[in-house]
């Protein structure tokens, strides 16, 4: 690889030196291969200024992979070979010289170098992606700044299995510590913003909303279930959703409520309230919702809704009413 040759010259005997382990596959794959051969061609032409490791990928989503280790920088995981239009960005994260590096703002930098909670941000690139290079480089802009924050960049080619627990259907696609997904390349400094504000109420309905619209129903329920107000996130969601994502997040719900049948008890005054919106949709799924909760404060708002203008509403407020005489 005569260009991975060149970009290892630039790092010629630099202090410290770059670290970086090669975590092999189980078995020995030409990709495997191919990596292996990238990180031995950096080093032969860095002398000190890279020191190479081998490593298990215990701690790594896939394998084989590379992880580099600039001083007081994040971790940075290649599942790719940077090859065609991702050459520029791989190159720039190496030197340390990624473009429109000047384009974040002090502030970001600050906060990004001042974190304390632990970030992922996983990149999922396909080699031939003409908007996957300006993914990669805001998500090694992220790591470069703060020691807390580790970035993969995962060609979705070589892994489909763990690209397919994400049900990923296009690229580039960026998802920060599993709960937020993201369906484009954003700027630099947008996913700094985001990275700060992990948690956030905003940030966490966003996620729920991403996960669900992407039909990851199983993690977007995990995602609820581990926060302590999961539920008020769930109604935010909901509030805001169209008719395509209230489908999962009715699946959702039904998958809540069997986990706990208290789940949503705090959420539904707030529910109730969203009877009263003009749109058909929303009132008729939140009238199926609160038949599906089943709890007692819902009735009477229930029974308001069978003078509704509209006939699908009413159908579905008596239906939702027939639950409670059910149970």
């Amino acid at each position: 690889m005569e260009n991975i040759k060149n970009i290892g010259k630039k790092l010629k005997d630099q202090s410290p030196p770059l670290e970086i382990t090669f975590h092999p596959s189980e078995s020995d794959t030409d990709f495997s291969k191919a990596l292996n051969e990238m990180a031995e061609d950096l080093v032969s032409e860095a002398g000190k200024g890279i020191v190479l490791q081998q490593g298990d990928g215990s701690s790594l989503p896939v394998t084989p992979a590379i992880t580099f280790n600039h001083s007081e920088s994040g971790m940075i995981h290649y599942m790719a070979l940077p090859e065609g239009q991702e050459a520029a960005p791989f190159q720039e994260m190496v030197t340390r010289n990624i473009q429109g590096i000047a384009n974040l703002p002090e502030d970001l930098k600050a906060g990004l170098n001042a974190l304390e909670k632990p970030a992922e941000i996983l990149v999922f690139i396909a080699s031939t992606c003409p908007h996957c290079p300006q993914a990669v480089r805001a998500a090694h802009l992220m790591a470069l700044n703060s020691k807390q924050v580790t970035t993969a960049v995962i060609d979705v080619q070589r892994f489909p299995e763990f690209t397919n627990t994400f049900k990923i259907r296009s690229v580039p696609m960026i998802v920060i510590d599993r709960s937020l997904m993201i369906n484009e390349a954003l700027a630099p400094a947008k996913l700094a913003e985001l990275v700060l504000s992990r948690d956030s109420a905003d940030f966490l309905e966003k996620g729920l909303s991403s996960l669900v619209a992407f039909g990851n129903i199983d993690k977007a329920l995990k995602l609820q279930l581990d926060l302590s107000n999961g539920a008020d996130i769930f109604l935010s969601a909901w509030k805001k959703s169209i008719m395509s994502q209230r489908m999962g997040m009715m699946l959702m719900a039904e998958q809540a409520l069997e986990e706990d049948a208290a789940v949503f008890n705090t959420i539904v005054s707030g529910l109730t309230d969203v009877l009263k919106t003009e749109d058909v949709t929303l009132r008729g799924d939140t009238a199926d919702l609160l038949g599906q909760i089943g709890h007692p404060d819902a009735i009477e708002p229930l029974k308001a809704l069978l003078n509704d203008e509209n006939e699908d509403v009413v159908e579905i407020a008596k239906e939702a009413l027939e639950s409670f005489e059910e149970s």
